[in-house]
C-alpha cells in the first residue's frame, strides 16, 4: 500500500501549479486496514453520517 502520486496536466498561473508537477497523492487501503481507517474517521464524527455523505449515481 504505497503512495501514488498525479501531476498536473496544465500550467495554472493562477493557483501557481507547474505543468507535471505532484499536486495530488492517494492510497488504496484494503482488508483491515481499511476498516480500521473507516472506523477511526466515523469515530470523529460521532458515529453519525448525513445524506449528503454519499453520492448516488
Amino acid at each position: 500500500q504505497c503512495p501514488i502520486f498525479l501531476k498536473a496536466r496544465y500550467t495554472m498561473h493562477s493557483f501557481e501549479i507547474r505543468h507535471n508537477e505532484k499536486i495530488i497523492c492517494y492510497v488504496i487501503l484494503c482488508g483491515k486496514k481499511a476498516i480500521q481507517f473507516f472506523k477511526s474517521g466515523l469515530k470523529i464524527k460521532k458515529y453519525k453520517l448525513l445524506n449528503c455523505n454519499f453520492h448516488v449515481h
